[in-house]
């Protein structure tokens, strides 16, 4: 089925998508379209497969025939997410919906020279597993970490090597569906909208931590990883070089290798040593919570492996807020992500979701794409 070039058809797709439930009439409202081309557009949807009628909402008070439900049909196609970190990855399938389906995490070193081989191959292993996914694939996200320029394709990885790669022609090579690749704390944003979405709660403005931790695999000392994403007022926030979110603390001293005031030795305990998590935790929190009363945030997610560590993370954020906004004025709701260790691969997938239902090209950099309208 042919895209509409006035982009009424894709508006209509994503409407239907963050307002499930939606009718024409309210559709025609909200999109500023004749109620007769919104008819017509939606027929063809639902004759192509990705719409489908369902109940009827309660009529008007004026009467009248009571407007139909629409939705996605959920079962059209799938969209997958990758994740790959230089000791593991992780895969997350997604319906038309936006609902997790499938997922799958190994522990498998990767670098510069095997990346692509190993996307490819755990496409392969998807495909042993569960063909009926690529079958149908609209599309794939991949999420990495690093400064990654989405509308290039490039990435620049100290964990994984690189510097500056043109990544995207790489990973597209063989496959029919387009593939778009975003930095880990970017794509579990992407995710948490969704999440929240299903929910009826908009998100406007928040940050994501992404918290990893790593066991020594020859590429990345033993220790744990922070990524920050943002989303203001409904974009997510690249800056200047694509390197917003790339965080680094007031304590970090020359000599360090990771992000934080605790040294190698320290950070190579900290998984197994309440004392230095306990400190690291509450270095981080004192940070976030300073960047979320800055930016005027409404939320900050955790997602990554904290699972394990929610109390540990809640109790550092309260004191966090106790020393910094003893008033308790401090405007930022902290929560922890639905996905916890998935966030970032379910939040590619969701990217590519995205991109699938608005629009099959990417987007230049002047047109940075709203996460929803």
């Amino acid at each position: 089925m042919k895209r509409n070039n006035s982009g009424n058809t894709s508006g209509i797709l994503e409407t239907v998508w963050m307002n499930e439930g939606v009718s024409r009439i309210e559709l025609a409202k909200r999109l500023g379209i004749d109620k007769s081309t919104v008819s017509h557009l939606v027929g063809d949807l639902i004759e192509a497969g990705l719409v489908e009628e369902y109940d009827q909402a309660e009529a008007s008070s004026q009467g009248g025939r009571k407007p139909v439900k629409l939705r996605l049909r959920k079962d059209f196609g799938s969209v997958i997410g990758v994740e790959i970190q230089p000791d593991f990855y992780r895969l997350t399938v997604v319906d038309l919906r936006g609902e997790a389906v499938f997922s799958l995490t190994n522990k498998a070193p990767t670098d510069a020279a095997g990346f692509s081989r190993r996307f490819h191959g755990i496409l392969d292993e998807l495909g042993r597993r569960q063909p009926q996914y690529l079958q149908r694939c609209l599309g794939v996200g991949v999420a990495v970490s690093g400064i990654v320029n989405p509308f290039e394709g490039t990435v620049e990885s100290t964990s994984l090597g690189m510097r500056r790669r043109i990544l995207l022609p790489e990973l597209t090579a063989g496959l029919e569906c387009p593939v778009f690749l975003e930095n880990d704390a970017n794509a579990a944003c992407w995710g948490e909208v969704v999440q929240q979405q299903s929910l009826h709660n908009e998100l406007r403005s928040f940050l994501f931590c992404l918290i990893e931790f790593h066991q020594d695999s020859g590429l990345v000392p033993a220790g744990a990883s922070v990524g920050l994403g943002f989303v203001i007022n409904g974009r997510i926030h690249y800056g200047e070089n694509f390197s917003a979110g790339e965080f680094r603390s007031l304590g970090w001293r020359p000599g360090h290798r990771f992000q934080f005031d605790l040294d190698d030795g320290e950070m190579a305990r900290i998984k197994f040593d309440d004392v230095l998590r306990r400190r690291f935790f509450i270095e981080l929190a004192d940070h976030l919570l300073f960047l979320g009363r800055v930016f005027n945030l409404n939320h900050v997610y955790f997602g990554g492996e904290v699972d394990p560590y929610r109390d540990e993370l809640t109790v550092a954020v309260g004191e966090a807020r106790q020393r910094g906004w003893p008033a308790g004025d401090c405007p930022c709701e902290v929560q922890f992500s639905t996905h916890g260790p998935d966030a970032v691969a379910f939040g590619a997938a969701c990217l590519g979701l995205a991109k699938f239902l608005r629009d099959s090209q990417v987007p230049s950099r002047l047109a940075i794409p709203r996460i929803f309208r």
